[in-house]
């Protein structure tokens, strides 16, 4: 097949396979460059030929953030469990959610293993959405609640529940700070309760940051709940402003006793339909909190 005119240096092709109603059968994507992988066949030998030039697939860098809806709901039969996760690429722009990837977790946000899936690693052109299934041992979710974890090239990471229903219910969506954006801090996991892989320590420093990106189904106000904790007696107080306007100024986080005991503070901001960005910065020399989590319903 010929290689269309007018493409952009790193591209992607989507081959669906249809039934006679029209039907998808089989989808495969593939991100491919008009510049060839160049192979050195004269140094060649039985089990290895030398590449001296690769295919540009930098365009990848370049993907602009794409927002995914994610709704779950879970059955168990006998000693197995299936959870089914719908996912839709909600964007008006041309840009595919690239690269999909869900888990199902449990206990502290660890990975439930082995899961068989239907598919996964999925790719969504706008307004596409995908019907994934992971069948697993009920008994490997050690008495938790299945939650599913979906993160992707170009998208925010998120969590669900497992029973959240479909993707444009008003379910709460956990975005972990480990998987933000942060400015002046580390990712530590030296104090119990944290939720995820771990959790944030603000430098103590004026401007230091976390920024999540969460995904809206529609514009209008949301309720946002940020997980933390203090373990001193000094309020360390933040600026939370969303896609770059300050929305409180200020805002208290005092302290909750130690470094292992977690609080919520709960606002409500006006998010646009997409993509949004949140940030919460610290406005003292003492840094922010440790920051868990960021909660969007």
């Amino acid at each position: 097949m010929a290689t269309p005119s007018g493409l952009s240096t790193t591209y992607f092709v989507r081959l669906l396979l249809k039934d006679s109603s029209g039907n998808v059968v089989d989808r495969n994507v593939y991100w491919l460059s008009t510049k060839a992988d160049t192979l050195d066949w004269n140094n060649s030998d039985w089990y290895y030929t030398p590449t001296t030039s690769y295919a540009d697939l930098t365009g990848l860098s370049s993907l602009a953030q794409t927002p995914v809806s994610a709704g779950a709901s879970t059955t168990a039969a006998g000693d197995t469990t299936t959870t089914t996760v719908t996912l839709k690429n909600t964007s008006t722009a041309k840009t595919p959610a690239f690269y999909l990837d869900a888990h199902i977790v449990g206990t502290a946000g660890k990975p439930v293993l082995p899961v068989q899936w239907n598919d996964n690693a999925v790719s969504l052109w706008p307004g596409e959405t995908v019907v994934l299934r992971a069948s697993y041992r009920t008994a490997d979710l050690n008495g938790a609640s299945p939650s599913v974890r979906v993160s992707g090239w170009n998208t925010a990471t998120q969590t669900i529940p497992g029973n959240g229903g479909g993707p444009t219910d008003p379910v709460p969506v956990v975005y972990e700070a480990e998987d933000a954006t942060i400015t002046s801090g580390l990712v530590e996991s030296n104090h119990l309760g944290f939720t995820g892989r771990g959790f944030v320590n603000y430098d103590n420093a004026v401007g230091s940051a976390v920024e999540w990106t969460v995904n809206a189904a529609t514009a209008g106000p949301a309720t946002v709940v940020l997980r933390y904790a203090n373990g001193t007696t000094v309020n360390r107080p933040m600026n939370v402003s969303v896609n770059g306007t300050v929305v409180s100024t200020g805002l208290a986080f005092g302290g909750t006793g130690n470094w292992d005991t977690w609080q919520t503070k709960t606002l409500t901001v006006n998010l646009v339909a997409g993509s949004n960005k949140i940030k919460t910065v610290a406005t003292t020399a003492n840094g922010g909190p440790n920051a868990d989590s960021l909660t969007v319903s």
